[in-house]
């Protein structure tokens, strides 16, 4: 089940007893940015959204996998995509091209504090974005990237207008993949179903 990762250092800081100010000296960020990612907004109202070092930082003084936590998060890391676009983690980039997310990866990243690691493709401004309706009989809507600013991107569509979100959202909610959005959708849908059967189960006894 995936979880912001604000919720993530709040449980693990319950278990550990350890304060605001501990954790966030451990993670190397202050204890406001770390208030703020527990409680989901900053002060201007918007998610924060931390980067790609910070994330490490946070596995790190949970003692925990950075995949396992990119996971918890909400990145799917599809393997086989993995092993099919494998590269060093020397190899020259580009910001924000496409990597295979591995845990060498990752730290090579970290360390150049300017390349995120990305397990999925990147909107183009003028690239499409697909959304899937998470309700029964929903579609998948195919919206186009109108706007990009930074890891935030606006997409519009005629059915629905225009959305806006950001890094994050890629791979849970909006998709760079028609087949994956589609995949989503029938999973949910699956999901849906077995809940209503085990209700009316239920119902019945």
């Amino acid at each position: 089940m995936e979880r912001p990762i604000g919720e993530l250092t709040k449980k693990y800081r319950g278990k550990h007893r350890l304060s605001l100010r501990k954790f966030a000296e451990l993670c190397g960020v202050s204890k406001t940015y770390l208030f703020q990612l527990e409680n989901g907004k900053t002060g201007h109202g918007d998610y924060p959204s931390p980067s790609l070092a910070v994330t490490m930082a946070i596995a790190d003084a949970m003692h925990m996998d950075p995949l396992r936590l990119f996971r918890e998060i909400g990145f799917s890391v599809d393997a086989r995509r993995e092993q099919k676009d494998a590269r060093p983690a020397s190899a020259a980039i580009k910001p924000y091209e496409y990597i295979p997310v591995t845990l060498e990866n990752l730290k090579d990243a970290a360390r150049r504090n300017g390349i995120m690691l990305l397990p999925f493709s990147l909107p183009v401004l003028g690239g499409n974005v697909y959304i899937p309706e998470f309700k029964k009989d929903g579609h998948v809507i195919t919206h186009q990237v109108t706007e990009v600013s930074g890891g935030i991107f606006s997409a519009v569509s005629e059915l629905y207008g225009t959305v806006v979100f950001n890094l994050y959202d890629i791979d849970r909610t909006v998709f760079t993949d028609r087949d994956a959005a589609y995949g989503a959708l029938e999973q949910w849908n699956a999901r849906h179903l077995s809940a209503r059967a085990e209700y009316v189960e239920g119902d019945e006894e």
